[in-house]
């Protein structure tokens, strides 16, 4: 009789220690679910440090710069294929050392997520270190450029706007003027890595923009909207010129972007 309290003792010590153990499984496996979770999450806005360099010809004592990157989904290589070699093969002839470099991989409704923050942010970053190791390891010159094309193009003028002397002009080829006119981006918000936020700045540089009234994938009206506020504002650095065609590059279009850069640099 005396034994029976000493043994449901034990008993009710039993249980709890098996209560214990099993809540600790049930945390640790939540843990590790949430570890593999924050696996898988890809990082945002991560700029590779990838790029391809086109040397200038062989026949150039002085060389120039130009900094330019892809349209949305491309890479560095798209302008190893037509019509952009003949483009580039007139710059790298008249002088101009170009430096293809890529934007981040994956996901860009992760990338431009709180409205684009991080993404300015890390770009601006990014950016200018990258014309810091280029000069590094291959020596000032005289004139930097930055362009784009598409997507490219938004770069070239966010280059512009979210740095202080680091380029002395851009260009830009049927730029997404905004991300969100993008139909992949559409539900996103662009309040943060917005070229209409520091317009002016944009405005004060030596530019050169060429759309198209057909252009349906970047929002063409976008484009001419800046032309309106920078005209508006008595802002004449950046020249404009529009096209009636969709969203294509061309020999004829390309080479308007040449002749501009020839002009004026």
């Amino acid at each position: 009789m005396h034994k029976t309290p000493i043994y449901l003792g034990i008993v009710i010590l039993n249980i709890l220690f098996m209560m214990s153990c099993s809540n600790a499984t049930s945390i640790g496996s939540s843990s590790q679910q949430q570890e593999q979770n924050s696996q898988k999450q890809e990082p945002i806005a991560i700029f590779p440090n990838s790029y391809k360099i086109y040397e200038a010809d062989s026949s150039c004592s002085t060389i120039k710069r130009i900094y330019i990157t892809h349209g949305f989904g491309g890479n560095k290589e798209v302008y190893d294929s037509d019509p952009f070699v003949l483009f580039f093969n007139n710059l790298r002839t008249s002088c101009y050392e170009l430096i293809s470099y890529d934007l981040p991989y994956g996901d860009f409704k992760i990338h431009f997520s709180q409205s684009g923050l991080i993404y300015k942010n890390n770009f601006t970053e990014y950016i200018t270190q990258l014309k810091s190791e280029i000069e590094n390891s291959r020596g000032t010159v005289s004139t930097n450029l930055v362009g784009g094309v598409s997507f490219g193009g938004l770069h070239a003028m966010m280059s512009i706007e979210l740095t202080d002397n680091l380029f002395d002009g851009f260009f830009a080829l049927k730029p997404v003027t905004d991300y969100t006119a993008l139909i992949e981006l559409s539900e996103l918000s662009s309040a943060h890595f917005n070229v209409f936020n520091n317009y002016q700045k944009l405005g004060l540089s030596k530019g050169y923009i060429v759309y198209g009234s057909q252009d349906d994938r970047v929002d063409w009206l976008k484009t001419d909207y800046l032309k309106y506020r920078l005209q508006a504002d008595g802002l004449t650095g950046v020249d404009f010129d529009l096209l009636t065609e969709g969203h294509s590059s061309n020999d004829a279009n390309l080479n308007m972007i040449f002749n501009w850069i020839n002009a004026h640099f």
